[in-house]
């Protein structure tokens, strides 16, 4: 795909934006993501600046997101991205036992929270059937 171009998918794909600071967390959430046969990761960050710049980029349904990344925190980049694209859902998650996370990704927009160890196919796939109404990924979404 060139630069600048958006992927369409189908009205049943459902396209993520993975972002997360280690490496081995984001073949993990791939891995995750590409288990449901209609899903698909459209692009992966290693930092919250790059996933900000990458969902406005992809215009993704969902951005499965750490909390803790250098450059810009998964909290801070929840609340960039809900005042660029409110459309686009944010499931923000953590491998820190924090209770604050949890209030404080509500009190960013996120649109679920996870810890790490809860991430599992079902229960992300019964979040997505919740967050989803149908659209395509691309840039003409609305």
């Amino acid at each position: 795909m060139e630069k600048g171009e958006t992927k369409k998918v189908g009205i049943k794909s459902v396209c993520f934006v993975i972002a997360d600071d280690h490496p081995s967390t984001r073949a993990f959430l791939r891995d995750l993501v590409l288990s449901h046969a209609d899903w698909q990761v459209v692009a992966e960050a290693a930092n919250g600046l790059e996933a900000v710049s990458l969902v406005d980029a992809h215009r993704p349904h969902i951005v499965l997101m750490d909390i803790v990344m250098p450059r810009l925190s998964g909290l801070e980049a929840t609340r960039r991205i809900r005042a660029q694209l409110p459309e686009v859902k944010v499931i923000l998650f953590s491998g820190h036992a924090n209770r604050g996370f949890a209030q404080g990704s509500r009190e960013a927009g996120a649109d679920a929270f996870f810890r790490k160890e809860e991430l599992t196919p079902r229960k992300l796939a019964a979040v997505v059937a919740q967050l989803m109404g149908g659209k395509e990924c691309g840039r003409d979404t609305p």
